[in-house]
């Protein structure tokens, strides 16, 4: 009997695997994709001189540089083919043709399948009938936006009028502006006065920024 445990192949998984979801794939990208993958294999499995394996390597890198060129521009040929017919058929008379290829853009063709056709009834059933669903569905809406006539609409609250809301007439102070200040974040994107937030926090800009925010605010800027 064996002491030792069987181990476990494991397959890796090539990040750079080809999609079959590329709808522009040709023989020429399969023929250039096959010689990357060739050379990357001479290269991970040599077991020769370093400066030997080196050359394997750089080998491997210019195969897939002109892969990832080539790959590059059969994209770029098919998406200006696209335009161009989605262009064409913005032109033509019949529009429908148009807005039926602007539906099938993206990924919510392939969903269409997935939709669950399936509710649970009153009894905790399962049922996949697909007059069922639909009726489910209808009566689920409908008493979903349906006006309940038995809702108690809340008492209005005179709170909200009884606040007390003369200080925002008053002017700024400097603690506001140095409150405003210390709070802005450093190693942000300017506004569109182009001042970026690391220049206002001093002393010199604080007193600045109170005089300027005071005097729009008694100007009523």
């Amino acid at each position: 009997m064996e002491t030792k445990l069987p181990l476990l192949q494991q397959k890796h998984l090539n990040k750079r695997s080809k999609s079959f979801y590329k709808p522009y794939w040709n023989q020429t990208l399969q023929t250039q994709w096959n010689l990357s993958c060739e050379c990357e294999k001479k290269w991970l499995k040599f077991k020769g001189p370093p400066h030997k394996k080196k050359l394997l390597k750089e080998n491997y890198c210019t195969e897939r540089k002109i892969f990832d060129k080539i790959n590059r521009k059969f994209k770029r040929k098919y998406q200006i083919q696209k335009e161009n017919e989605l262009h064409e058929k913005l032109k033509s008379t019949n529009k429908r043709e148009f807005w039926k290829s602007i539906g099938k853009l993206g990924i919510a063709n392939e969903r269409k399948n997935q939709i669950p056709w399936e509710v649970v009834d009153s009894d905790g059933n399962i049922n996949t009938d697909e007059k069922i669903v639909l009726n489910k569905w209808k009566s689920d809406f409908e008493t979903l936006f349906s006006n309940n006539l038995n809702a108690t609409t809340p008492e209005y609250s005179a709170e909200n009028d009884q606040m007390d809301l003369s200080n925002l007439n008053c002017a700024f102070t400097r603690e506001e502006i140095v409150i405003a200040v210390e709070q802005a974040k450093l190693r942000k994107a300017a506004g569109c006065d182009e001042i970026p937030a690391e220049v206002l926090k001093n002393e010199i800009a604080i007193e600045l920024l109170y005089v300027i925010c005071n005097g729009c605010f008694e100007l009523v800027i």
